[in-house]
């Protein structure tokens, strides 16, 4: 059965429970967590200038790469660097596969997005150094592909570490 929560009839109930709430660890936590999401919301909704932007646009990807930082490769993890965009040079995606005798059969694509030239490398990097693909799962690589008019070239293969 699921535990519901109580009412109260008075809003002097309801805030003492409140204030009763705030001060358990979880309370306290969750509190500090809401009231920093809140300010930082509204440092950039109404306070920010266009410098202060950057530097935690900078910020940000920095943190998301620390998140990331060894992670299982997915459509999600790639879809969510930030050179990985709508449209550009080269499109990105993840191939599983699997091997028989000596080749690889591909078993399903994810497209990603698109890439520019300029940004391979830092790709490259990133699968390499910070994916992986765990024990039990179809091996997986990232495919750069250029479109053309008669159909696909690739252009390089990345692939993740495999435990």
């Amino acid at each position: 059965m699921e535990k519901k929560r109580k009412a109260y009839k008075t809003q002097n109930q309801q805030n003492e429970a409140n204030r009763r709430y705030r001060a358990t660890e979880e309370g306290k936590e969750k509190t500090k967590h809401s009231t920093y999401k809140s300010r930082a919301r509204v440092f950039i909704n109404e306070m920010a200038t266009f410098e202060e932007l950057e530097e935690l646009e900078n910020l940000i990807k920095n943190k998301k790469m620390e998140v990331l930082k060894m992670s299982r490769l997915e459509e999600r993890i790639i879809r969510g660097l930030s050179f990985i965009k709508e449209t550009g040079e080269y499109l990105v995606e993840i191939e599983s596969y699997k091997i028989v005798g000596d080749s690889e059969d591909m078993i399903d694509t994810f497209k990603c997005g698109y890439i520019d030239k300029e940004d391979l490398e830092e790709l490259k990097s990133f699968v390499e150094n910070q994916t992986e693909v765990l024990k039990g799962d179809f091996p997986k690589k990232v495919n750069v592909i250029k479109e053309t008019d008669d159909g696909y070239d690739t252009i390089d293969v990345f692939y993740p570490k495999q435990n």
